[in-house]
This record gives C-alpha cells, structure tokens and sequence, in this order.
C-alpha cells in the first residue's frame, strides 16, 4: 500500500473489533488531536471507504502506529532534583538507550515526585488493567476518587445506559 499522506497518527486500533464507523471515528478524532488538516484526513478516509470493511481496516491501520511519549533531559533533571536524586543512573543514561526498566523506573519517579497521579475512570468491561494504558480511547473524564466513579457508573447503569456487565471502573495514572 502506498501513503498518500506521508504521516501516521498515534493510535493502537489492535484492541478494537468493532464496525468501520467507529474504526474511521477514532482514526478521524485522533488526526484531528494531531493537527492534521481537513484535507489529509479527507484523502486517507476517501481511500479507506474505497472498497469493503477489510481494506478499510487495513487503510486505516496502515496510517497508525503507537508512539513512545517523548521524554526530555530537561524534565527527566527537574524530577530527579525534586526528590533530591541527582546522582540517579537516568540522570546520565541517554533517554535513546532507555528500555522498558528504565520507563518503568522514570514513572515510578514521576508518581513519586507527584507529577503522575491516580485516577479512576469507567471502562467497558472488555478493558482489563493490564490493557488500560494501551486503550487509546480512554474516558473523557477522571475521577480523584473511585467512590466518585462508582457512583456515575451506577447513576449510567441506574439510568439504563449500560447493564452492570458492561462497565467497570478502572485505575490509571495521569500528569497533573
């Protein structure tokens, strides 16, 4: 397949089985976030509803791709001197030779220092804990507390939006 637009979007569609409307409507609200214009993202969902729902799948997947969150020396400093670690291994390791031990360790700094906080928001029940920080279509809102959570979940439930199976409330750190 050959782009059209020479650019991808951040987003991880592997979790999804769904229909072509909300696989286009994620790909559509992520490229917006992006800041692509009207224009590209036009020409990419021309071609996607081109032919049948698997090349649209494939169209789609095929602008998408899940990118590392760029970190920088500037904030990865100012974390380590807040909790007075400036003799810290990831003060001198080149954030390029990073591996998934030393992201680890760095969001464990970041709780730590109080720049990542816990949230609760109110998953489809098909998202496990494991998966949350991979979802790309996250809840537009967060609570501080999961009794907060609780609560919205079963006024939705109560209000006959979803049935109790469908939902459930998740955790999920986020930079304040």
């Amino acid at each position: 397949m050959k782009r059209t637009i020479n650019k991808t979007v951040n987003l991880d569609l592997s979790n999804y089985e769904v229909n072509s409307f909300v696989i286009l409507g994620l790909f559509v609200h992520q490229a917006k976030k992006e800041g692509w214009t009207q224009e590209e993202i036009e020409a990419v969902a021309k071609e996607a509803k081109s032919k049948d729902y698997e090349h649209l799948c494939q169209t789609i997947k095929y602008y998408c791709e899940v990118k590392q969150e760029q970190i920088s020396s500037e904030e990865i400093w100012e974390v380590l001197s807040q909790l007075g670690f400036h003799t810290h291994y990831l003060a001198s390791k080149p954030i390029d030779n990073w591996d998934e031990y030393d992201r680890s360790n760095y969001r464990s700094l970041l709780i730590k220092s109080g720049k990542l906080k816990k949230m609760y928001g109110i998953y489809k029940s098909n998202v496990s804990q494991n998966d949350v920080e991979l979802v790309t279509s996250h809840p537009n809102f967060y609570f501080k507390k999961e009794e907060e959570a609780k609560a919205v979940m079963q006024q939705l439930i109560a209000d006959g939006l979803f049935s109790p199976e469908e939902l459930h409330i998740l955790h999920r750190y986020r930079r304040q």
